[in-house]
């Protein structure tokens, strides 16, 4: 009997149209290629689950199955760890609280869930609990995967052969004592004698002789170094602050302020630990081992490390901003569709989104370097998601999410007479609305489904039914239906 096919269940979140598509192409590939595959979109509306639909299921298939392909988003570590809203994202929280749960009681120990990925940015939202473990980016890896749900690995362990003799190394004869060591040592241990003394004037002291140790620097050369270093790290400093526009251009001023701390960090090592003949050992542990640094390169690290991340840049700083939409990176937002703007205190400052939702904004004062500020989207097509949030200016780029803005539509729906016509029904883009008293009607239509022209239907008991184009966010429409025949 042939052994069943591996059971594979997809834990995702419903992102946007087109990633539910490329769900459900991929659980389709795996069904095709032999393994047994399972996906909410397989179900046509309630599960056979009796009365607990939706969370019974989810377990059965989160229980029943060998492997557990997650799909990472950034909405999904939302609603993985609990951060979305109460009302959206219920099946990915409760998928993500019974994942937790059985590595929880596996002792961390995982072979049944796999995080897996569509675009490299989404390494980032891999949850806390899965990033110990290998994750996989498709297509790019879907051999890989493959490979690992069906038991198939790339290369096979070679059988064991037999031991190789290796052949003996041969004992050399000790070492023999000089005729006069022999003698000094005879004479020193002959009854009678007495051994000579340490200090005596007969005992030649180690460095004493044709083999003297070498002497350390003076106190001089070490002043000389830590004032040379010193100096040098001036230098740095000046040229920072007098060409900081030219080295911002030629991306140098992490280099030289780098450059900078390592020449103050030889300063204070020569000063403190040559001159002043000072002592500090510091005890790690390693990767490779234990780890152990004393004297001057302590005091150097400290200054090196003490001035990135206790000593804030000095020096002007450039940002760049990426906008995409709410379908995650690879949601590109058009070039020229509008500005970003971002709040530093009383400076408004505002740049057009470029080639692939790109902004840049140099010269940012660095006393910003750090804070969180206001940064959204004015345009005619997109609305910042969350336009109300800060960002804080702590690396080189930010992401700033954006949704098509809504449309609105309006008008009036009266005969051919102009008496307005009421309770007729007004359909555009999948939604309706029904006419006031006065014939008046008005529908905001979600940015997903705005069209620069939209077809729209009119219709009223007794009327003919109308059809014409409209166009959002333009006048109101004057909608006239002839009487039916």
């Amino acid at each position: 009997m042939a052994p069943s096919a591996p059971r594979v269940f997809i834990s995702y979140s419903h992102d946007s149209a087109l990633h539910r598509e490329r769900v459900l192409a991929l659980a389709d590939r795996l069904n095709a290629e032999g393994l047994d595959c399972h996906l909410d979109q397989y179900v046509e509306a309630q599960p056979p689950e009796n009365w607990r639909g939706w969370p019974l299921w989810t377990r059965r298939m989160v229980e029943q199955a060998d492997f557990v392909l997650v799909l990472c988003t950034k909405a999904y570590r939302h609603r993985y760890e609990g951060k979305e809203a109460t009302d959206r994202g219920l099946g990915g929280s409760w998928e993500g609280a019974i994942i937790t749960q059985e590595i929880y009681e596996a002792h961390s120990r995982n072979t049944k869930f796999i995080p897996i990925i569509f675009e490299p940015a989404d390494a980032a939202h891999i949850p806390i609990e899965l990033r110990p473990f290998t994750h996989y980016l498709l297509e790019r890896d879907y051999d890989k995967l493959y490979r690992l749900l069906t038991s198939q690995p790339e290369i096979d362990k070679p059988p064991a052969g037999e031991i190789r003799v290796l052949p003996k190394r041969k004992r050399s004869p000790g070492p023999v004592a000089p005729a006069e060591t022999a003698q000094n040592a005879s004479s020193i241990t002959k009854p009678g004698n007495h051994p000579v003394p340490p200090n005596s004037p007969r005992r030649k002291r180690p460095g004493v002789g044709r083999n003297p140790l070498p002497s350390s620097p003076g106190p001089l050369f070490y002043a000389l170094i830590s004032l040379v270093a010193f100096l040098i790290g001036l230098v740095i400093l000046s040229v920072m602050l007098w060409n900081a526009p030219l080295l911002m251009s030629l991306g140098l001023t992490g280099n030289f302020y780098y450059v900078l701390l390592l020449a103050l960090g030889l300063s204070a090592a020569a000063f403190f630990f040559g001159l002043l003949q000072s002592h500090a050992v510091y005890h790690g542990q390693a990767g490779w081992g234990r780890l152990e640094l004393g004297g001057a390169i302590v005091g150097c690290a400290l200054v090196v490390v003490g001035g990135f991340y206790l000593v804030p840049n000095p020096l002007p700083f450039a940002l760049s901003v990426f906008v995409h939409g709410e379908g995650g990176q690879h949601d590109l937002v058009p070039q020229g569709s509008g500005e970003v703007v971002m709040e530093l205190g009383p400076e408004v400052r505002r740049q057009e989104i470029g080639l692939n939702g790109t902004v840049y904004f140099t010269n940012i004062a660095p006393n910003y370097r750090g804070q969180d500020v206001p940064v959204w989207v004015e345009s005619k097509q997109f609305e910042s998601v969350h336009p109300d949030q800060k960002y804080p200016l702590k690396g080189e780029a930010i992401q700033l999410e954006v949704r098509k803005k809504a449309g609105k539509l309006s008008g009036r729906v009266q005969d051919l007479a102009g008496k307005p016509v009421v309770g007729a029904q007004v359909e555009v883009a999948g939604l309706s609305v029904t006419t006031d008293s006065a014939g008046h009607f008005e529908l905001v239509i979600p940015g997903e489904r705005l069209r620069p022209e939209l077809p729209l239907e009119a219709v009223a008991g007794g009327y003919a039914r109308t059809r014409l184009t409209a166009v959002p966010n333009a006048n109101p429409l004057v909608i006239a239906l002839s009487r039916a025949h």
